[in-house]
């Protein structure tokens, strides 16, 4: 029996996303050619053009590919303090999969076209969450990742691109141990 339609449209979508990454990874989100990624594919740029009628909806469906892979890598269910879901966050920065995330983020926000804040939205959301469920009370909890989870976005950018220092990161850690154990509350 052979595939049908909507299942082969399935695996040619699917053969173009892991040939993207894998173009992008060699080289760049920017100036790789998409006939490279279509030949990579076995495919024509016309099929591609099919699947993602611009590189930024092609863009965003390698980085939407890739949030859903990297996902349970940071499970705030498993974290059993602030810190160490905000240590979490900074050790996945070293997956070249999250700096590809990265570098796509900031390809489409250079066009004028940002990917949705999901990452930082769930990292607020976790915050907040682990702040409650440690006995802060709402407003502080909301309070705590509302300080917590930009400065640990930001950190996470230039942890995952290199630029940030060990003693920087300790030091981080070490503000969000303070800030998140200061009079009891997480």
């Amino acid at each position: 029996m052979s595939p049908s339609r909507a299942q082969q449209k399935e695996e040619t979508r699917e053969r173009l996303l892991a040939a993207a990454r894998e173009r992008f990874d060699q080289g760049s989100v920017v100036t790789t050619p998409l006939d490279a990624v279509a030949a990579a594919a076995g495919v024509s740029k016309a099929t591609l053009f099919f699947h993602f009628a611009t590189r930024a909806d092609l863009l965003r469906a390698v980085a939407g590919s890739l949030a859903k892979e990297l996902a349970p890598l940071l499970d705030a269910d498993r974290a059993a303090t602030t810190l160490d879901h905000v240590r979490a966050f900074l050790a996945i920065q070293a997956d070249p999969r999250v700096r590809l995330l990265w570098e796509i983020g900031d390809v489409l926000a250079a066009d004028g076209q940002p990917q949705p804040d999901v990452v930082y939205t769930a990292l607020r959301r976790d915050l907040t969450g682990l702040g409650r469920r440690a006995g802060a009370d709402e407003a502080r909890a909301t309070a705590v990742a509302g300080v917590v989870a930009p400065a640990t976005f930001m950190l996470g950018r230039r942890v995952a691109f290199g630029s940030a220092e060990p003693a920087e990161v300790d030091l981080f850690l070490a503000h969000v141990h303070h800030l998140t154990t200061t009079d009891g509350t997480p």
